[in-house]
């Protein structure tokens, strides 16, 4: 039995969403939802679908004040997370005990900040209150 890309992608994301809620920086369980509405529904390629997400998501940032990296790069960490998650749907029907553990590890780590920051973005951020945000956006 076949399951169609709707069907597909709800599995441990929830359905695809056409917004993001802009409360606080984005989880990669806020980011994927919107990748596959775009992807799954829009019906737009996995680059496009990609780049639009990464727009969205580097405009909260920005408005943050948060220094980030290239939209490339960042795009290619939204790909290598959407390539993590098809791997894992590919498998989620096997009962055996490393997968069911591989999707509780991609579950926990759906609640994890998409972090789209350069490598030294404390370093170049001068205001103490944006560097203690984003301290406490990566603890959350």
């Amino acid at each position: 039995m076949t399951t169609s890309t709707r069907e597909r992608a709800w599995w441990l994301i929830g359905p695809p969403e056409c917004e993001i809620t802009r409360a606080r920086l984005l989880s990669k369980g806020q980011v994927l939802p919107k990748f596959y509405f775009h992807h799954g529904i829009e019906k737009e390629t996995k680059p496009v679908a990609a780049k639009e997400v990464i727009e969205a998501v580097l405009l909260i940032w920005g408005r943050a004040r948060i220094p980030t990296s290239a939209l490339r790069t960042a795009k290619e960490k939204l790909l290598s997370l959407v390539a993590k998650y098809e791997s894992l749907q590919i498998h989620r029907k096997r009962a055996s005990e490393t997968a069911r553990m591989k999707e509780e590890m991609f579950k926990g780590d759906l609640e994890d900040l998409f972090d789209v920051t350069n490598s030294d973005a404390l370093d170049r951020m001068t205001v103490e209150e944006d560097k203690a945000f984003l301290r406490s956006q990566r603890e959350d």
